[in-house]
This record gives structure tokens, sequence and C-alpha cells, in this order.
């Protein structure tokens, strides 16, 4: 029997909270949906009992969406995954969402599918699970190297392109190049294909990710440009970048880290 996961919806939109909701009970996935619309509904609902994750509007009724997650981070040290929803696209605010343990930060109007998306990266069915338990070491192994290297060329872990880089590299490992395309992506994460490569939100999170290690110009990128034969600096496309991460990866010698670290 799956098990059924407990999901906090703080929205104080009441037809976006519902249709959240409705959406969420449509899935063939087993939600618990409890909703609350203001901030000390929220804090008293987390006093009864922590969801399984948290659907978070920012611009809640006091406390607003950051005060509460400043208040549950107070509460301990790790609090449930946390989806941020909101029409605010300052920067600064969705960083100190990230830095207080946010996992996503979604401006809208943003779609559904998108949502439910990212609710699925957060909230693993009980088949992915034992697909992760029963993993060959062979498999484990090559997956914490290619996470350390992302760590180490980019230092936002919680991003989407991350997860959405690692399960690339998941699907590299069992199928090649295939488990890399967008076709396969956007299957493994329950996005759309869209019509045009701009309109899928999955090669836009790992076009934004590359970017962003591309412009850090890491030791490590560095060295990965050089792995795979190109000039070091250069910024590779998505599909390149993967494949070169993915071939180092299984790679079994991770003295580079050293190395580099050295060099500077």
């Amino acid at each position: 029997m799956k098990k059924c996961s407990h999901v906090l919806l703080v929205e104080d939109n009441l037809d976006l909270a519902q249709l959240q909701a409705e959406m969420l009970k449509m899935q063939p996935e087993k939600y618990e949906i409890q909703t609350v619309h203001t901030g000390e509904q929220a804090k008293a609902a987390l006093q009864k009992k922590m969801p399984d994750i948290i659907l978070l509007d920012l611009t809640i009724p006091a406390p607003d969406g950051l005060a509460l997650l400043r208040w549950m981070r107070r509460q301990t040290k790790e609090i449930p995954p946390v989806i941020v929803t909101t029409g605010c696209t300052d920067e600064m605010v969705q960083k100190e969402a990230l830095n207080l343990g946010a996992k996503y930060f979604m401006i809208k109007p943003y779609g559904l599918k998108d949502l439910l998306g990212n609710i699925r990266m957060l909230l693993r069915t009980p088949e992915e699970q034992m697909q992760i338990e029963g993993m060959s070491v062979e498999k484990r192994e090559y997956l914490l190297r290619a996470k350390i290297y992302l760590h180490q060329m980019t230092a936002h872990m919680e991003s989407q392109g991350f997860q959405y880089a690692l399960l690339a590299l998941e699907n590299y490992f069992d199928m090649g190049r295939e488990g890399i395309s967008m076709k396969a992506l956007s299957e493994k994460t329950g996005h759309p294909l869209g019509q045009t490569s701009g309109n899928n939100p999955v090669e836009a999170a790992l076009y934004r990710l590359v970017y962003q290690i591309w412009k850090n110009n890491s030791p490590v990128y560095q060295w990965l440009c050089d792995f795979c034969g190109i000039s070091i600096g250069t910024r590779m496309p998505v599909r390149r970048f993967l494949t070169a991460l993915g071939d180092a990866a299984k790679q079994e010698n991770i003295n580079f880290l050293k190395e580099v670290a050295h060099d500077k």
C-alpha cells in the first residue's frame, strides 16, 4: 500500500488553494491535504503535526512566509521540504527563502504541472524509494561522485537545476545518451515536453544551472573542460555538460579534487 503524504498548503488565495488541493487529489499518488490561510493557522498546524511537505505562499497574513520559515528554523534544525510560491521576483527574497531552508522558489503565475513535478521530486514514490534502496554499489558511488563534482562547481545544491542534473545523470548511467534527452527527462520528472525547447521547465532550469557554473568558472569546471577535450572556460551546451560530467563521474579516481585545490 502506498504511503499517504501529508501536504500542508499555506495559501491565502482561497481559489488558488482550492485549485491546488483538487489538483493533488486527482493524482495517482495519495496526498492528505491540510489547507490553512494565515501564518498563525500554519503555526498551529505545525505544532500539532509535522507534514511531509509544505507549499508556502510568502504573502500570507502575519506572520508572513519568511517569518514562518524563521519560526520553523527556531523550532527544529530539520524542517520538512518547503516549496515557496509567490508573486515576488526580488532575488534577495528568493535568496533568504532558500537560506532559511526552502527547496524551491516558484514565481506566480506558475503551471500546476510544474508544481506537481517539484512535489514529486521532493516526495519520491515508494517504488522509486525501493529502486534507490536496491541501487548497486557502483551506481551509488557514481551518483555520489557526480554530486560532489556539482557541489564543487555551484553552491546552489537545492536549486531545481541541481536536482534535475542529478536525475539526468542517473538516467545517463542507466540509459546512456538517450537518458539525457529532453523526452526522457520530461518523462522522469512528470513535466510535459513543450512544442519549443524554451517551454520546458526542466531544460530551462538545467540551462540556468550550466550558465551559472560557467560564470563561476571554478577549478573543477576547468578540469571538466579539459577532461572532455574542449577549451578551458568554454560554456558547454547542457547535454555536452551532462555527458562530460557523467563520463567523469564514471571514473573511480577522485584525486583531481585535491589537485585543483592545491593549484589554487
